[in-house]
């Protein structure tokens, strides 16, 4: 588990390198005429990339077609694309399980618990479409599996899909999805953004996305809100991540959701003494946070806002 001050660093990092997508969009959209990589889950996806070196695969299919059969899209993404995959299967991690009560059904961690869960993947953000060159674009999530946190980043042209039912088709469409694997460097050197390289990996969505509707009955997809809060312990300020799962979707979850982050230390601690410092959502952030994503990337002056952050984080 890294220092307070390191984990700090590890969050406002990514969400800046996350941003940097905007300028990802600046390169040119390419295609090698090879056999397309073809992946039927999430789960085969990373297993690909680790099961090769990491960076060194994604330099070599640079541009590469890619098709992704039957998967899910959200507009929930993982915060670090890879991470959990890597953690919970190549590393074989075991998070520890520090439970504090069961509330109907719920199990509800400690924060060092919680703090642990963040910190190695599972956390999602969410955010607003990106224009270019008078065409607008938007960052979705791939997935099969039930946590959405194990899925793939993809870029979509906003035309091509309607973003207010997105999240409602669920359990009756898949998507085909046919473009070009790509990925994003960031040049930041105190932070490796992706989990075994500075690369992260993302589908540009060129040709083809097709719904298609299935009979079978799916499993409803989990997403992770999370937030990085100061705590006061005895005069010492700590920041401690929380999260609270909830179902993609499913909109009065999500409200329970961020109603657990706001009250989980006055309610579990019986203390006042915290502030929420990140937002996880550019769309409807609700957190009532000292940062919110918008605040921090949505525009042209996040160089500035960045520098203001690591002034008063003293980074």
């Amino acid at each position: 588990m890294p220092n307070f001050d390191d984990q700090k660093k590890f969050l406002l990092f990514q969400l800046a390198n996350y941003f940097g997508l905007k300028g990802f969009l600046e390169v040119k959209w390419k295609e090698f005429w090879q056999e397309p990589l073809t992946f039927n889950s999430d789960l085969q996806f990373w297993q690909t990339l680790f099961a090769d070196d990491y960076g060194e695969f994604l330099f070599r299919n640079q541009g590469r077609s890619v098709v992704l059969r039957h998967f899910k899209l959200t507009t929930w993404l993982p915060f670090v694309p890879g991470l959990e995959y890597k953690r919970s299967v190549v590393d074989n991690y075991i998070f520890n399980q520090r439970v504090l009560r069961r509330d109907d059904g719920h199990i509800i961690f400690d924060m060092h618990t919680k703090n642990d869960y963040v910190l190695n993947g599972y956390s999602s953000v969410r955010f607003d479409r990106i224009e270019l060159d008078n065409e607008y674009y938007l960052i979705l999530n791939a997935y099969t599996s039930t946590q959405s946190t194990l899925g793939i980043p993809v870029l979509v042209r906003a035309r091509d899909i309607n973003l207010h039912n997105l999240d409602d088709l669920q359990s009756r469409f898949t998507f085909e999805i046919h473009g070009i694997l790509d990925y994003y460097t960031t040049n930041d050197k105190r932070f490796q953004f992706a989990p075994s390289s500075n690369k992260i990996p993302i589908i540009k969505a060129a040709f083809r996305l097709a719904m298609v509707e299935t009979d079978s009955h799916t499993e409803e997809t989990e997403a992770s809100a999370w937030a990085l809060v100061d705590v006061w312990d005895e005069r010492v300020k700590k920041p401690y991540c929380i999260f609270s799962s909830f179902s993609v979707g499913n909109k009065d979850d999500r409200k329970r959701a961020n109603g657990f982050l706001k009250d989980y230390f006055r309610r579990e601690y019986n203390t006042s003494k915290y502030n929420i410092i990140t937002d996880y959502d550019e769309i409807s952030p609700e957190l009532n946070s000292d940062f919110g994503i918008r605040d921090i990337g949505a525009n042209e002056s996040l160089f500035y806002k960045f520098i203001d952050l690591k002034k008063r984080y003293r980074l």
